[in-house]
């Protein structure tokens, strides 16, 4: 086996990534306080974190036809979980049941940790296969390109998860001691935020209100890592709740409008997210007063490109996506679609 296909080989990557997880919760951990030794931290997070591993890679197989992967996920966290902090009792403390009768902080943050890694990998496994999925599709070149349009979505909608959880991270566990309130606030965004994204990555349309709820938990976590610099306002929306349209279409509009248009400014700014009814089309505005897109910027255009194909692909020209500034400054990005279903 060449070197180059050692690196491929997803095993080996998922050992390297939970190398990389258990070092830096270790760190994390360290820093704000929560156990007295780095070492000790990085010894109950190794043991911990392969025990999930081990479990998973050999685990997970043989019961892979019997119950569904989320099912068989959890049970292996489950297992693994309590055979790691069984070894790292031993190993730090010499007690073996130390974590459960002694310190059952460790065995919540484990099971957050735990539950946490296993969610990112298993979008990064999914990233992966649709990533096959998607080159097959280039090439044969016979597929229709709604089914190319589709799985794009998939793929998407899976880079979503790890790149929002890596995102609400360090936030978590700095607020876990000094605002347990926010800490858990944050904890529940972030549930719902991954609930509705696995449950949209299955369907080809959602509702309004679907959307919306990916939207609300998205800005929920980012204004309380915000404070009152983030300020948004929902109008009109409620009127058009049940509006099939794709998944995942507001939602990147409304992270660009944060990532480069709110949190760069120093005041902050207000987000506006509207609908209205304009003849037989509907209207979703995203506005900011922020410091606006710029045109260089290489994911944002990704972003808006992908969101235009998308609507090209499944309206045709019924469906547009028109970005301007907005006065006196900020960016507006309006997307029109044919109503549907709405009297």
């Amino acid at each position: 086996m060449t070197s180059v296909a050692i690196i491929k080989d997803p095993r080996v990557t998922s050992a390297l990534l939970t190398t990389a997880l258990c070092i830096g919760i270790a760190w994390l951990l360290s820093i704000v306080g929560a156990g007295t030794d780095f070492w000790d931290n990085l010894t109950v997070s190794f043991c911990i974190g392969y025990s999930i591993f081990g479990v998973s890679l050999l685990g997970l197989p043989l019961i892979a036809n019997r119950v569904p992967p989320l099912v068989g996920e959890i049970i292996a966290v489950a297992i693994g979980l309590s055979l790691g902090l069984i070894l790292g009792g031993w190993l730090v403390t010499g007690s073996p049941a130390f974590f459960f009768v002694e310190d059952t902080g460790t065995v919540l943050i484990g099971i957050f940790f735990g539950v946490l890694g296993t969610v990112v990998f298993s979008s990064l496994h999914r990233v992966s296969d649709l990533k096959n999925q998607l080159e097959h599709i280039e090439l044969s070149r016979t597929r229709q390109e709604k089914q190319l349009l589709a799985t794009e979505l998939k793929l998407l909608q899976a880079q979503i998860e790890p790149h929002f959880l890596f995102n609400t991270l360090s936030n978590v566990v700095g607020l876990i001691r000094r605002d347990p309130d926010s800490a858990t606030r944050t904890l529940q965004h972030l549930t719902t935020l991954l609930r509705a994204t696995l449950i949209r990555t299955r369907n080809t349309l959602v509702t309004l209100a679907d959307e919306m709820e990916l939207v609300r938990a998205y800005l929920e976590i980012q204004r309380i890592r915000m404070g009152e610099r983030l300020r948004y306002d929902i109008r009109g929306v409620d009127e058009f709740n049940q509006q099939p349209l794709p998944p995942l279409l507001l939602q990147p509009l409304v992270e660009n409008a944060v990532r480069h248009g709110i949190e760069p400014a120093e005041s902050g700014g207000r987000i506006v997210i509207s609908a209205t009814r304009a003849g037989h089309h509907l209207l979703l505005t995203v506005a900011d007063d922020g410091l606006g897109l710029h045109t260089d910027d290489t994911g944002s255009q990704t972003g808006l490109r992908n969101i235009r194909e998308r609507l090209r692909g499944l309206y045709g020209d019924a469906a547009t996506l028109r970005v301007s500034e907005n006065q006196p400054h900020g960016f507006i990005a309006t997307i029109q679609i044919p109503l549907t279903g709405i009297a």
